[in-house]
């Protein structure tokens, strides 16, 4: 095996053990915050992928000249439908309704009047709560950087 190949395997190595990490971290402290039920964090994850996903791939385009509140606000239409949350996450329909009516209702979640799309409001991502748990992930981040970074010197 040369140089190259075993610094890839170390590398792909250490990008499963952090992603195994962030899921098993996730999963408890989300799990914590809503009441251990998994389903409802699931489902809250599945909506935040998407939406942050939306607003940091417009953000990166120009950081400098972007009003992030602003433009968080004019995309809550970017959300999801409780059916394809259903689809992404395994779990039925009339449980993903259920379930986000009571993360709506606690204010985790929220859903647009114009179409009715399933979206993380600005109010959840600045929560203390929630910049609490998302702080220990990009600390996780910050250390699997320090890691590869390490690896590639070797």
């Amino acid at each position: 095996m040369n140089e190259n190949s075993t610094s890839l395997e170390i590398l792909t190595r250490l990008e499963l053990y952090f992603s195994v990490r962030h899921i098993t971290k996730a999963m408890k402290l989300f799990g914590a915050l809503f009441d251990h039920d998994y389903d409802a964090v699931a489902i809250f994850l599945t909506v935040a992928e998407v939406c942050l996903r939306a607003v940091f791939h417009l953000v990166a385009l120009d950081p400098k000249q972007v009003d992030l509140e602003q433009l968080y606000a004019d995309l809550n239409a970017v959300g999801m439908t409780a059916l394809s949350i259903g689809e992404l996450t395994g779990i039925p329909r009339e449980t993903v309704r259920r379930k986000v009516k009571t993360l709506v209702d606690g204010g985790y979640l929220a859903i647009s009047p114009k179409d009715k799309n399933i979206y993380l409001p600005a109010s959840t991502i600045t929560s203390d709560e929630v910049v609490e748990i998302f702080g220990f992930h990009v600390r996780d981040v910050g250390q699997l950087v320090r890691s590869v970074s390490y690896y590639q010197r070797e």
